[in-house]
């Protein structure tokens, strides 16, 4: 924990997708360190995972949009096609 505070460090658990600062998580030491989950907290600096974060947002914006046209295209078509009739 000294080593996070000084290299301006955060903790992360990197399978809750949780972040800590170094003081919230010497307060909850207790609560969250075993001698069998030390290896889900790694020190990374807190602007990098800002900068994942806005990343993930912009991967699903995509996806989202992506999926949305092909919803619009969907029943776009679908409605030339009840259009046509006899």
């Amino acid at each position: 924990m000294l080593e996070a505070w000084n290299e301006h460090k955060w903790i992360y658990d990197h399978i809750a997708d949780e972040w800590y600062t170094p003081e919230e998580f010497k307060h909850k030491w207790e609560l969250l360190l075993t001698q069998y989950n030390t290896e889900r907290y790694i020190l990374r600096s807190p602007f990098e995972g800002w900068g994942d974060a806005l990343e993930k947002i912009a991967f699903y914006v995509e996806r989202s949009e992506k999926l949305k046209a092909k919803i619009e295209g969907y029943y776009d078509m679908d409605l030339k096609r009840k259009s046509r009739g006899p």
